[in-house]
């Protein structure tokens, strides 16, 4: 291979090396937003389960005692800043 050759294909290669980084570097900036949506999407699952477990509770509670909402919440140490949530969730049920 003749110097000329030796350029012309070393200049290839880092051009090839170049785009190869940069479709490394998207490639992984766009895995880091897929596994962002992915535990977005899995946290407000989560949360939706919680928040509907804890009103089946909170019914089963109010049944089975005749304990008012209040007292219910109480007893399942629901933070005050939710219990509004609760009483709203509760009330369209009925």
């Amino acid at each position: 291979m003749s110097l000329s050759e030796e350029a012309l294909y070393g200049n290839r290669n880092a051009a090839y090396d170049q785009a190869a980084k940069k479709v490394l570097s998207q490639l992984k900036k766009m895995c880091n937003l897929s596994e962002g949506v992915y535990n977005s999407g899995f946290n407000d699952g989560v949360n939706v389960g919680t928040r509907n477990k804890a009103k089946e509770d909170l019914q089963n509670l109010i049944e089975s005692t005749g304990w008012s909402l209040e007292k219910a919440m109480q007893a399942l140490r629901i933070p005050l800043e939710e219990r509004d949530h609760y009483e709203k969730a509760l009330k369209k049920q009925h």
